[in-house]
């Protein structure tokens, strides 16, 4: 998932509860230095994940996101109601041209 994070392929993550809130900021432990700021939080059942952001959340099918969720929590409920924070990285700023 970290090149997914590099390259922009993944801007989301879901949980079974809220991590964070709106204008939140965290690293990603795998990418350190690299911030990202929470820019918006939903709640959905858990297939609409599945069916429509698998790609937001980096994986290339709903299977294999449906596959990943099973490995972390041992089921999928598709009605399970669920948060998805989607968030965006701080791009640190370039130097000052003027210097």
């Amino acid at each position: 998932m970290t090149e997914l994070h590099k390259n922009g392929q993944k801007c989301c993550t879901t949980r079974r509860h809220i991590i964070g809130r709106f204008g939140d900021i965290f690293e990603d432990e795998n990418i350190p230095g690299q911030m990202f700021r929470i820019i918006a939080g939903s709640i959905m059942p858990l297939k609409y994940v599945r069916d429509l952001f698998y790609t937001s959340e980096g994986f290339q099918t709903p299977e294999a996101f449906e596959a990943f969720w099973v490995e972390m929590y041992g089921s999928f409920d598709g009605e399970m109601k669920v948060f998805v924070h989607w968030y965006a990285p701080i791009l640190k700023e370039e130097p000052d041209a003027r210097i």
